[in-house]
């Protein structure tokens, strides 16, 4: 009824006071007898952990909506949006409910992980201002300059796994950074499961305080931890074995 009449959207107003009542209040009107007071937050989150369940993967607000009660700015409207309610709702899962499945608990990590990136990137103005700083002229393949960071690496990798024996399952943006299969060199066609972690140097593994079990290769540019317990792909070497590098 009101987004009828009102020329400001209903979700505008609940990103700007957090709540009808809260709205009403500083306009100084009371609140209808026949207002529906809001959802508490934790049967919101839990009605998220249902459908979650009933799907297998992160539902859509759309699919929430359509296996629940709330209307869509329930979700929405009081967060300041689906994402920030997402956010909200599976850190409170992860804080409660300690014995969740390794499975639920890395599809719910993974989400998580992608929404804070995500909220990185676009309140970020420095970041997106930020120049993409260039390597030495390599010149090989589609690659103009040598990479200067681990998203390079990420993008180099997927170009010459195949001619370095790699079949990629799937990248995402937590450890390990990628699941392949790994070429066997012998008189039949064989492949092994490979957890491969990307950095732009090899010591950044240490850096970032990976844990020595967990991933069996390190993909990198630079290789500048001599005494690494780990294997490592020394891109910036291996390259030179493919057709196209002078």
């Amino acid at each position: 009824m009101y987004d009828r009449h009102a020329t400001i959207k209903s979700q505008r107003v609940l990103r700007v006071f957090g709540s009808w009542p809260a709205a009403l209040a500083e306009a100084e009107l009371s609140v209808s007898p026949h207002y529906k007071r809001e959802i508490p937050f934790e049967d919101l989150a839990n009605n998220f952990w249902t459908v979650l369940n009933e799907l297998g993967r992160i539902p859509t607000l759309q699919q929430l909506v359509r296996r629940t009660s709330p209307v869509e700015h329930t979700y929405a409207g009081r967060f300041g949006g689906y994402r920030k309610f997402k956010q909200k709702a599976i850190g409170f899962i992860l804080s409660s409910c300690p014995s969740l499945s390794s499975r639920m608990r890395t599809i719910l990590e993974t989400e998580l992980t992608r929404l804070r990136k995500h909220e990185d990137e676009s309140t970020s103005v420095t970041a997106i201002q930020q120049p993409h700083y260039q390597g030495r002229t390599l010149n090989f393949r589609a690659f103009a300059y040598a990479p200067t960071s681990e998203n390079d690496v990420v993008q180099f990798f997927g170009a010459v796994a195949h001619e370095l024996g790699f079949e990629i399952v799937g990248n995402r943006s937590v450890f390990p950074d990628c699941e392949a299969r790994r070429k066997i060199v012998s008189d039949r066609e064989r492949y092994v499961k490979c957890l491969i972690e990307y950095e732009f140097a090899s010591k950044d593994y240490k850096k970032h305080k990976h844990p020595q079990k967990g991933a069996d290769l390190i993909a990198c540019w630079e290789h500048n931890w001599h005494d690494c317990p780990i294997e490592v792909l020394d891109l910036s070497k291996e390259i030179r074995n493919l057709s196209g590098w002078r």
